[in-house]
């Protein structure tokens, strides 16, 4: 399905066992982080594994503060998975 080098890969399957995470594909890698298709209990979602250099805690931080109006609405963040 989705090839991952093995550390994204374990991040990732511990991110989806965390959450309850269903992996349906994916998007190529960019420069600051890799962004998946999954599901939660059937719901289309995206995970989104932010690299060492991206400020996914001022992202995540900003997304909550919006919750969906005008951008994604964040269900969860984990400032340590990455």
């Amino acid at each position: 399905m989705v090839q991952l080098p093995p550390h994204l890969a374990a991040v990732v399957e511990l991110a989806c066992e965390r959450w309850e995470l269903t992996l349906s594909g994916g998007a190529p890698r960019g420069d600051w982080s890799t962004v998946l298709a999954v599901s939660h209990r059937g719901v289309p979602c995206v995970l989104k594994i932010a690299g060492p250099e991206h400020d996914a805690i001022g992202e995540a931080l900003a997304l909550g503060a919006w919750n969906g109006n005008g951008a994604v609405r964040l269900l969860e963040a984990d400032r340590y998975a990455v």
